[in-house]
């Protein structure tokens, strides 16, 4: 395996020993605190919404990063409301009142005991 990933025995066994970086467990103490506020929202937040939080509570991170932490984590904000276009609603209400509603019934449907 070592000679497929061309790299020697002795730093195969390095790297799997040795310690986890700074950064890294930076990144994991930043995901506990963004899953935190994500499960707050109910998954609602996004990585927009966790930055400000973030922010809010005093912890200086880019952008970037929450996004990279929550796309490993497979943390996705749900769009809790979908609007959708309606191009010829504003059409019909500006053409005015509906008449039909005002007319009355012919005298042959009221005598048959329709109203």
């Amino acid at each position: 395996m070592c000679d497929w990933l061309e790299v020697s025995p002795s730093g195969f066994y390095a790297w799997i020993n040795r310690e986890a970086s700074k950064r890294y467990e930076e990144d994991q103490e930043l995901l506990e605190l963004i899953s935190q506020i994500y499960w707050a929202s109910e998954g609602r937040y996004g990585s927009p919404r966790v930055h400000k939080a973030l922010q809010d509570l005093g912890i200086a991170t880019s952008k970037k990063r929450v996004a990279r932490l929550m796309r490993e984590a497979g943390l996705v904000g749900r769009v809790t409301q979908v609007t959708y276009r309606h191009p010829s609603l504003k059409r019909v209400k500006a053409a005015g009142d509906n008449l039909l509603l005002d007319m009355t019934a012919p005298d042959d449907i009221k005598k048959r005991g329709h109203p």
